[in-house]
């Protein structure tokens, strides 16, 4: 089930100091909540299309569970495995390897692989990333620093001030071609960044975020020798996203699970170890006995691989 914060505060607020803000406490407790597993509400099935040899993974996701490629199973592999056997290729790994985990990078699709027909080097724009929205918030800001052409870092703070727009104005051939990082600060709705190609070509979106957020996405590497689009679909888990109004929506397990999980955090800042451990025990066991619940009569299947694929099958996973 998911939530929103008003409706959590509502419930829940009591629980919480008077002087101290709910959101404060959500997003102090919500990245050690999703970690305890991959609950039912916390796996989500998306279907991407590309023609890269890479697949990044949208913002508020943090990893791959299971994986088709063209509608074909494909098992993942750690980040370092197609590295010590055969070595990192361009046009990506060995088949054998399926996706391979490529780690944490500041964009969804990267400048050098984008879609510049000219000199390949590019702008920035930031938008309003909602369909209702049609001018950007009047405060906050978005930093990028960048790798120009010559190979020299450069930098720029956009200020966002309600228009329909904002933009870098660097010329042809002083433009980017590699992206460092990607900073939100303060920006009270989401927005996306887009990479526009300073002679031609298509724009594409390379980031979204809001409030106080650093660009992340997880990538996976797959083989695609020739650039073939490929619609890959992929059994995601959610990554906790910071909220701050009451419409920002929160997904939870139980009721009693975030109960819980408020009161430990509440115990863990007055330094009350004991209470803590119970609560957060207790989040553990309500959550168990969820997925008991949800899977029904399905059981868990162990499977004994060995190549290294099988093993111990995902924690709340069936």
């Amino acid at each position: 089930m998911a939530a929103t914060v008003g409706y959590l505060e509502a419930l829940l607020g009591r629980f919480v100091p008077s002087d101290d803000e709910f959101t404060d406490y959500l997003n102090m407790l919500g990245p050690t909540l999703y970690a305890l597993g991959n609950w039912r509400d916390l796996v989500v099935e998306k279907v991407i299309t590309t023609d890269h040899a890479y697949v990044g993974l949208p913002r508020g996701y943090e990893a791959l569970l299971a994986a088709m490629i063209g509608g074909v199973p494909n098992l993942g592999s750690a980040r370092w495995q197609d590295y010590k056997t055969v070595g990192m290729s361009s046009v990506g790994p060995a088949p054998i390897f399926g996706l391979v985990d490529d780690g944490i990078r500041p964009v969804i699709i990267d400048l050098a692989t984008g879609n510049a027909t000219g000199d390949e080097d590019y702008n920035f724009k930031v938008e309003p990333d909602s369909p209702s929205a049609t001018l950007l918030p009047s405060s906050g800001t978005v930093y990028i620093e960048w790798i120009d052409v010559d190979g020299a870092t450069q930098s720029s703070e956009l200020a966002l001030d309600g228009s329909a727009s904002v933009s870098t104005t660097e010329i042809t051939g002083e433009g980017a071609k590699v992206v460092n990082q990607i900073i939100y600060r303060g920006v009270p709705e989401q927005v996306k960044v887009s990479a526009v190609p300073i002679t031609s070509g298509d724009t594409f979106v390379i980031s979204r975020g809001r409030l106080d957020e650093l660009s992340e996405s997880r990538r996976y590497r797959f083989a695609n020798e020739n650039s073939e689009s490929k619609e890959v679909t992929i059994l995601m888990k959610r990554k906790w996203v910071d909220v701050k109004g009451p419409l920002d929506v929160v997904h939870l397990s139980t009721m009693a699970v975030m109960k819980h999980a408020l009161l430990g955090q509440v115990a863990e800042n007055n330094s009350d170890l004991d209470a803590a451990e119970f609560h957060w025990s207790k989040c553990r066991e309500h959550l168990e006995n969820e997925a008991h619940q949800h899977r029904g009569g399905i059981r868990i299947k162990v499977n004994l691989d060995p190549t290294g694929n099988g093993g111990n099958p995902i924690l709340h996973n069936y």
